[in-house]
């Protein structure tokens, strides 16, 4: 979704078509840093006096890139800029008020009890699934860039998300799965992209879960798929539904039965037959005390037995993890300092994720809902 706040601008003198840098602070104004965090999309316009510039564009820590140009004094091209001082500042173009006409206006309520391709005409409106079906969602590319619908499930069983052709659906590739109660807004964030922003759910509110449609064939779900249970003789992993790729994310995982039990990240492409940090798309700790990611175990912190809490702290901006094991951070670590972390270059769109990587025994884990057992490091917030 792309955001507009009040009084948002800078200056910058960069030259080109490439992306922003934000050099410059304006008196009265908000910088990009106080109004947005990093990773957000927004809608943008460059001016020098004379040239100007309409589009979105993603702020990172001192930039901001032109992803989409949606008008400008070079018959709707990006500006090649010289040499001097621009303002940037955010705006709701004129596009943006187009789309919303026809997909941001709230059309009605639809029920629906079997499966259903959802339309680029239902944009704006709220289909309730009163079954558990499959909503397929239309094509990113052929739809308005501020559509969005609202997808509420009151059956008793799960209702699949499914997208069309190689679309994601919150940095998915499988889809979504929306749970009993569950009620969320899927927007799309890009021609190829859609994201999800969790409204609520009947159970635990705002609460994570783990994907059925992302797990291993070893791994079994159930407590409304809070806790995830290998099996023993096979490894597995598994994905929770909600990942993130910016900020500083924390999360907690109660060991039901620790003997190989791994907790950590994963990214979409993580393999699901393998534990989790068994290939380089996954970095976790082991519950026997120790490190993993691409495959290789490295000794690290204490180890893990039943019913002991083990949290996952992950700095994305600077690619830093640790792990906290009934409250004490392994190895020395401190996540609000950026110190001795358990890993670092951890980056990407990311995922809570526990495996089993024993083949002995049946490990088991469950997220634990938003009331952590320990508090969250200062500055830090949860994936759900």
């Amino acid at each position: 979704m792309h955001l507009v706040k009040d009084r948002v601008k800078q200056t910058t003198t960069t030259t080109g078509t490439g992306t922003v840098a934000l050099s410059g602070t304006v008196s009265g104004f908000q910088t990009f840093a106080q109004a947005f965090s990093s990773g957000a999309v927004v809608y943008y316009c460059i001016a020098d006096g004379t040239n100007w510039e309409v589009g979105t564009g993603t702020y990172t820590t001192g930039s901001l890139s032109r992803d989409t140009i949606l008008a400008s004094s070079n018959s709707d091209a990006a500006v090649s800029w010289g040499v001097g001082t621009k303002d940037i500042f955010v705006t709701m173009p004129a596009a943006a008020f187009s789309s919303l006409a026809t997909a941001g206006v709230f059309t009605g309520a639809q029920g629906k009890a079997t499966n259903y391709s959802v339309a680029s005409s239902d944009g704006g409106s709220v289909i309730k699934a009163t079954a558990a079906i499959t909503l397929t969602l239309p094509a990113a590319s052929g739809l308005p860039a501020a559509w969005w619908v609202t997808l509420s499930n009151r059956a008793t069983g799960a209702v699949q998300i499914a997208r069309t052709g190689s679309d994601t659906v919150n940095g998915l590739a499988g889809g979504y799965v929306l749970r009993p109660g569950e009620d969320i807004t899927v927007y799309r964030a890009s021609s190829s992209a859609f994201d999800v922003l969790t409204l609520g759910q009947s159970v635990t509110v705002g609460q994570g879960a783990f994907d059925p449609l992302h797990k291993g064939s070893s791994i079994t779900l159930t407590n409304n798929n809070l806790t995830a249970t290998g099996t023993s003789g096979g490894y597995g992993a598994v994905l929770a539904t909600i990942g993130a790729s910016g900020g500083r994310r924390y999360f907690e995982v109660r060991a039901a039965t620790a003997a190989g039990l791994a907790v950590g990240l994963g990214k979409a492409a993580i393999d699901l037959a393998d534990t989790v940090g068994g290939d380089a798309n996954g970095w976790a700790f082991l519950a026997d005390g120790r490190k993993v990611t691409g495959g290789t175990t490295t000794p690290y912190g204490s180890v893990v037995v039943d019913n002991d809490v083990v949290g996952i702290a992950w700095d994305a901006d600077a690619g830093k993890m640790w792990v906290r094991i009934n409250g004490v951070f392994q190895g020395g670590g401190d996540p609000v300092m950026g110190t001795n972390p358990m890993f670092t270059g951890v980056t990407g769109m990311l995922f809570p994720a526990i495996g089993d990587f024993s083949n002995s025994s049946a490990a088991s884990g469950t997220l634990i809902p938003s009331s952590f057992v320990y508090s969250l490091p200062t500055s830090f917030s949860t994936f759900y």
